[in-house]
């Protein structure tokens, strides 16, 4: 998870806009968890997360599987298994 969590924050970062304070994603960087509901995020927004992902990692998420998700470091976990099933 340790290699993933940077670029899911940085991706979420960027796709939520202004729509998630900023001081959510200063609390993921410290080691906090957020749900993922909390970041107000649409389906396109969640949509473009999941493309910024699997084009940096070379991978192809299932997107029911990533709905099931409820917090980022969760996600992060899953993304961390897909990838090194890849």
């Amino acid at each position: 998870m340790a290699d993933t969590l940077p670029l899911i924050i940085e991706a979420l970062e960027k796709a939520s806009g202004v729509n998630t304070p900023a001081t959510v994603f200063v609390d993921l960087r410290n080691g906090h968890d957020v749900a993922l509901d909390d970041l107000g995020m649409d389906s396109l927004s969640r949509f473009e997360v999941i493309m910024q992902i699997e084009e940096a990692l070379d991978i192809e998420l299932d997107e029911d599987e990533i709905l099931a998700q409820k917090t980022v470091r969760g996600f992060a976990a899953f993304v961390s298994e897909r990838a090194a099933e890849a």
